[in-house]
């Protein structure tokens, strides 16, 4: 039986989540955050670890666009303190919605070098078709 306390914090963080586009649903192996842009998804083992994860933003599943990737990727505007979890996922997503043919050349040939060290995968069709 949930205590009043943890039905409140569930629902805020649903709230939360709705608001920043996500969906919160609880299960068996704990509590799933999906990005509604994106159709990625992190299970977490608690709320607490939940609420973490706003505060922490988590690469699977925090939408990115093109002004986030590129902060993470040159590291301003937050980026700055970006994990090599996160500066991936960033030119990840720049490959995949061709956003790296787009800006200054550095970022095409920096995105080359990544996938040539195997660190990012060439452009993917489907994911960029998501992102869109």
């Amino acid at each position: 039986m949930l205590t009043p306390e943890i039905r409140s914090e569930r629902e805020r963080l649903r709230k939360l989540a709705a608001r920043r586009g996500f969906k919160l649903a609880s299960g068996a192996d704990g509590y799933t955050l999906t990005s509604v842009k994106l159709g990625n998804c992190r299970t977490y083992s608690s709320l607490a670890a939940v609420a973490n994860a706003f505060k922490n933003p988590d690469p699977v599943v925090v939408p990115m666009d093109t002004y986030k990737a590129c902060s993470i990727a040159e590291g301003f505007d937050g980026g700055e303190d970006a994990t090599d979890e996160q500066k991936t996922a960033a030119w990840q997503f720049l490959i995949d919605t061709g956003a790296v043919n787009t800006l200054q050349g550095w970022y095409g040939r920096t995105a080359a070098s990544l996938i040539e060290q195997g660190i990012c995968k060439p452009r993917r069709i489907e994911a960029a078709a998501q992102a869109a």
